[in-house]
């Protein structure tokens, strides 16, 4: 991928933009085979596993597997597996999503430590996130229809 590439950053490996990306272009599909939940408790593949439905996952391949999370994201889910730029995206900037806007399953969180200024400490289900932070992913990234916590 011309547009991306992975480096050496603080959390091992991250995927950082190799241009400048406007606000809604697409950045990067994620590729890979789908796994159950079952399948993604593997400590071989958890690290490495983005939940795109309910009890389904795609253990990423590379180049997706790098990607980070952040509280302050430079991109949001498109569609369950294409992030997109959320915000005006620099050349050599980390490439980043809130991982809570791909989980409703109640069985992982995380300590954070993005040291972005807006981090919750805690990576977990979306439906915990704030109100103000919902109403913002689902106006800039994610359609009501893809909404993790809505039925």
């Amino acid at each position: 991928m011309k547009n991306i590439y992975v480096q050496n950053c603080k959390f091992g490996k991250g995927v950082f933009a190799a241009r400048n990306f406007e606000e809604g272009q697409e950045v990067l599909t994620f590729q890979g085979r789908k796994v159950t939940y079952q399948e993604s408790c593997n400590p071989a593949l958890e690290e490495f596993c983005v939940q795109i439905g309910e009890g389904i996952y795609q253990d990423a391949e590379p180049i997706g597997r790098y990607v980070n999370h952040s509280c302050d994201p430079s991109c949001g889910l498109k569609t369950s597996v294409t992030l997109k730029a959320i915000r005006r995206i620099q050349r050599g900037e980390e490439i980043t999503f809130d991982y809570s806007t791909s989980m409703n399953e109640d069985k992982w969180t995380l300590e954070c430590c993005c040291d972005a200024d807006e981090c919750r400490g805690t990576i977990q289900d979306f439906k915990y996130l704030p109100l103000k932070l919902k109403r913002k992913y689902i106006l800039k990234i994610i359609t009501k229809k893809q909404s993790p916590d809505q039925k």
